[in-house]
């Protein structure tokens, strides 16, 4: 979720949607970053009977990589909810970056240097729910947000993918703030049919 510049110096880390990144050189924050917000959230229509998870997926590119290694890095993160919806635990490098607030999972960064980012969010497991359906919301100031910049759909059926592209330091925003939202709808219980 943030873009990074990473000198030839051998990289020791790089952590996606972080405030900073971590190499084995230093690294450097351009004032023109904007500041990214990202809110995950789950809502259950119907009763839940387990919890539910949402991967995480980014491609971070590298300007000037070492020769002969790749010019992006790729980052995981897993964030898992309790049935009722509610934030539960998260593991991975861009997990790290996120915190429990409310029935959200929140990552706020700043983005560093130039490149760019990709990320994809998928539901993973959507605790044994008939159907699973997701939306993409993507506010950047200022307005309006650049072309190939923010959600790659509004909206979409399944488990996802729900794909960010986070914009380059060179469109000159304030901030971005993605919202995404996955639904699953379980069937109604069935009542007892008491013939008495």
């Amino acid at each position: 979720m943030i873009r990074a510049r990473v000198s030839a110096a051998a990289l020791a880390f790089i952590v996606v949607g972080a405030t900073s990144v971590g190499t084995a050189g230093s690294s450097e924050v351009s004032p023109a970053s904007p500041t990214e917000t990202t809110n995950i959230s789950v809502v259950n229509d119907g009763t839940a009977t387990r919890g539910s998870t949402v991967d995480i997926f980014c491609v971070t590119q590298i300007e000037s990589p070492p020769p002969g290694s790749p010019g992006f890095v790729t980052s995981t993160g897993v964030l898992n909810f309790d049935a009722s919806g509610t934030p539960t635990t998260k593991s991975g490098s861009v997990a790290e970056s996120f915190s429990a607030v409310g029935n959200s999972w929140v990552a706020v960064g700043a983005g560093v240097g130039v490149g760019a980012a990709v990320c994809v969010h998928t539901m993973s497991d959507n605790g044994g729910a008939e159907s699973t359906s997701w939306t993409c919301g993507f506010v950047t100031v200022p307005a309006p947000t650049p072309a190939n910049v923010g959600c790659e759909s509004a909206s979409g059926s399944g488990r996802a993918p729900a794909v960010l592209n986070w914009a380059l330091d060179s469109a000159e925003l304030t901030s971005e703030t993605a919202t995404i939202v996955f639904t699953n709808s379980y069937p109604a219980p069935v009542k007892p049919n008491f013939t008495g």
